[in-house]
Order: structure tokens, then C-alpha cells, then sequence
């Protein structure tokens, strides 16, 4: 998955692109789009049967073990990389 740009598949089309190529998902995070001040992931992990198929990936890193993605998923799509959103708020407060 190194180098594919999976922004704004919802979640039932990563979920079978992952499916074709044997990935799972290692963890699910709620976006921080819209979020002011500090933001810590681990304060948003998701539950894999919340997540509505309909919404939206915003952003996907690879896991910790081998063929697993750690997604960043929300109800709207995203106008930006999540990787962009990060950076503004870590270098331009």
C-alpha cells in the first residue's frame, strides 16, 4: 500500500481493496479535522463495528505488523491531508 493515496475512499471501498490484497485494518482513529489545540491519538481510537461503511478514509499509515493499515476515518470527506492539517498545527501556532 506504500504510496497509494486512499483519501476520501469510504471505508466499505478500503475495506475491499484491503480485503484484494490481504491487509487488515489494525486500527481505526476519528479525524481531527476542525480540532483546536493538542490532539493525541490514542485518545481516538474507534471500534471497527461503529464505523459506518459510508464514511470516509482521511488519512492511512502502515501498522505495526506486517500487511496492516492504521486508519483516520470521518463522516465528511476531507479537502486536505491529514499530514498537512498535523503540520499546520504543530508549526504555525
Amino acid at each position: 500500500m506504500d504510496g497509494e493515496d486512499l483519501t476520501n475512499l469510504t471505508v466499505a471501498q478500503a475495506r475491499d481493496l484491503f480485503r484484494e490484497r490481504n491487509i487488515s485494518v489494525e486500527t481505526y482513529y476519528a479525524s481531527p479535522e476542525g480540532v483546536q489545540g493538542d490532539w493525541d491519538f490514542t485518545d481516538h481510537i474507534l471500534q471497527p463495528t461503529t464505523i459506518p461503511e459510508s464514511w470516509y478514509v482521511h488519512e492511512a499509515w502502515g501498522g505495526h505488523q506486517q500487511n496492516t493499515v492504521r486508519l483516520v476515518v470521518a463522516a465528511e470527506p476531507t479537502d486536505r491531508p491529514l499530514w498537512n492539517f498535523l503540520r499546520s498545527l504543530m508549526f504555525w501556532r
